[in-house]
């Protein structure tokens, strides 16, 4: 027996193992192993605090599905089953007793296999949904006794989107317009979008107006409006994906027709004009008053000073009144 010592060149090695790598996966789908980046799809599905969701595996009609296998993988916390679905049935048997005991106490767990319902053989539906039930589903659908294909449900839960409110500053007034900031007053949360829309029925944010700018990640718009503008309703939208509420603010609530912010300034200078003026015309008139007080006090003691005094009948007579007699 001989023994051949051929040496392969190093750049031939790297060929083949780069040429297995590329047709391996080739190799394996021909021979009936199912890909996980090709037959194993991930879903990303939505759903609303007490709403339901739908859960739908995308079998081709000409595969039979002999078995459906739900499990949850909670966003923390353990993996565990959720039921089989055979021959029309999600068939919760096996659970049963595994949460009969939790499901007297209220356990979320078995809260949750309580809201799980099969629409039909590929539709699985989540009802009453909570904030728990956000997490992965994984459908383990069986085609024959060996060969099963995965499919995952990353379902996310949103709550309702409160209505926002607006709150405006007026930065300036001119006859012809304003300038005005609005300030979408929403929570602060990673999933909220803001936008703005303008007109009514509400439409994109551009045209129409002198200048616009905004933010504060958009909370904030900046608005220079002119009277003879179109549209005076302004609009914030609040939105996730599964919700959306709005707020609208119409400028000319503050942004008055006529004359603007000066006449601010001219309806308030006449109250301390008039307020000066009959401060004046009372101390005017005070002193006028005063005046002719001291006027008449002065002419009585005149009047008093050039009339002889008068003669008493109980004064003593004085020297020479005899002789006069």
């Amino acid at each position: 027996m001989v023994l051949l010592n051929i040496k392969v060149p190093y750049c031939f090695t790297r060929y083949v193992s780069l040429a297995i790598l590329l047709f391996t996966p080739w190799i394996c789908t021909s021979f009936g192993t199912l890909s996980q980046a090709a037959e194993n799809p991930t879903y990303h599905v939505n759903g609303i605090l007490g709403g339901s969701v739908f859960l739908s595996l995308n079998a081709p009609p000409a595969i039979k599905v002999v078995k459906i296998q739900w499990a949850f993988h909670p966003t923390s916390g353990y993996s565990y089953p959720l039921g089989e679905f055979r021959d029309g049935k999600l068939d919760l048997s096996n659970l049963r007793s595994m949460y009969e005991q939790q499901m007297e106490t209220g356990d979320a767990v078995a809260l949750r296999i309580e809201n799980l319902a099969m629409v039909d053989e590929t539709t699985l539906r989540i009802k009453n949904l909570t904030m728990e039930h956000g997490g992965i589903y994984e459908a383990r659908t069986w085609i024959n006794s060996a060969l099963f294909q995965e499919h995952h449900f990353i379902l996310t839960v949103y709550e309702p989107v409160p209505r926002p409110w607006i709150h405006h500053k007026v930065e300036s007034k001119t006859p012809e317009g304003c300038t005005v900031t609005l300030q979408c007053q929403a929570p602060v949360k990673e999933e909220y979008t803001i936008s703005w829309k303008r007109g009514n029925p509400p439409r994109v944010l551009v045209g129409g107006l002198v200048k616009h700018w905004l933010s504060d990640n958009g909370r904030n718009l900046h608005v220079s409006w002119r009277k003879s503008s179109s549209d005076s309703t302004f609009t914030c939208l609040v939105s996730n994906p599964v919700d959306r509420n709005r707020a609208s603010f119409d400028l000319l609530r503050i942004c008055a027709s006529g004359e603007g912010g000066q006449q601010k300034y001219w309806g308030i200078l006449p109250l301390p004009v008039c307020a000066v003026g009959a401060s004046a015309c009372l101390i005017m008139i005070w002193k006028k008053k005063m005046l002719g007080k001291e006027k008449d006090a002065a002419s009585a003691m005149q009047a008093q000073e050039g009339s002889p005094a008068p003669f008493l009948r109980g004064d003593p007579p004085k020297d020479g009144d005899d002789l006069l007699r």
